[in-house]
């Protein structure tokens, strides 16, 4: 079974060990990885290959500011 490296990404580095995840295609892997997503971004590799870059959610959340006038 092929083995992916996911490894959690803190202030544009790797933050620790990476976590072994094996799966049997690119797909499950990633859905795993999803699973180690905790306020810091997540990048799956399988050997030399980059599979995916994931993003934390509290990275993809933006304040919603509005640009509208309120109304009077």
């Amino acid at each position: 079974m092929p083995e992916y490296r996911a490894y959690l990404i803190k202030d544009a580095q790797f933050a620790a060990a990476p976590t072994i995840i094996e799966a049997d295609a690119d797909d499950v892997a990633i859905e795993q990885a999803k699973r180690l997503i905790d306020g810091h971004d997540v990048q799956l590799w399988q050997g030399t290959r980059f599979v995916v870059g994931l993003r934390s959610k509290a990275e993809k959340e933006a304040p919603k500011h509005s640009l509208q006038n309120p109304k009077k």
